[in-house]
């Protein structure tokens, strides 16, 4: 009887340790896992029609079999998503919301694919380049910029008008770990867990307000 007692205790051991190995091994670092807690948050973040998250996505172009990383909106995603299922109607149903929300949340490679023009355009596929991407690291000094942040000192950058470094300075940011928003008309926001907790206290009360 203690032999089966013990055999059974270590067989529980065993399963537990390959548990822990599945979810070691469902990140490839650290860092991945990350970057996917962050985009959950960021899909899940309840924007309004003045505000949008940055989000950073693997996407192959079917056309030419490139693929980088891509800084975008999760509404400009579902957008692309759309299009590449042939959807053109302006009606999207709370029904098809729900749906791509899922699509997104249960992707951990964050990492899609597409052929349709408008779908790869919604996204800014064709925006900036790696090489874009590296040269305004190194302009910027980024990694000194990263050091200032964790101490919560928030350096100012003049974009002018150039959305692309905008959006360049979004997925950089995303990439070590820091979420940002978009305001309208053109601020942007670097935020953290205490931010979301927030939120979701402010439409909270707003929501028992309405009732």
């Amino acid at each position: 009887m203690k032999q089966l007692v013990l055999l059974f205790l270590v067989l529980l051991l065993v399963a537990c340790n390959n548990t822990k190995s599945k979810e070691k091994k469902q990140f490839k670092s650290t860092a991945d896992s990350i970057r996917y807690t962050n985009y959950v948050k960021l899909v899940n973040y309840k924007n309004n029609t003045h505000t949008a998250s940055y989000i950073v996505v693997n996407v192959k172009n079917l056309n030419t079999n490139e693929i980088k990383e891509i800084c975008t909106y999760p509404d400009f995603l579902y957008g692309a998503l759309r299009r590449e299922n042939k959807k053109h109607d302006d009606e999207i149903l709370l029904e098809d919301i729900k749906r791509y929300t899922e699509i997104l949340l249960q992707n951990k490679e964050r990492y899609f694919e597409f052929k349709d023009t408008a779908a790869l355009n919604n996204i800014g596929f064709n925006s900036y380049s790696k090489n874009d991407l590296a040269e305004f690291k190194n302009r910027i000094k980024f990694d000194s910029l990263v050091k200032l942040i964790a101490k919560k000192e928030y350096p100012t950058i003049d974009f002018g008008e150039n959305h692309n470094e905008l959006n360049m300075y979004a997925h950089l940011l995303f990439n070590k770990g820091i979420m940002s928003i978009h305001r309208i008309p053109c601020m942007f926001q670097i935020i953290d867990d205490n931010f979301l907790i927030e939120r979701e206290k402010e439409i909270e009360k707003y929501s028992k307000m309405k009732k």
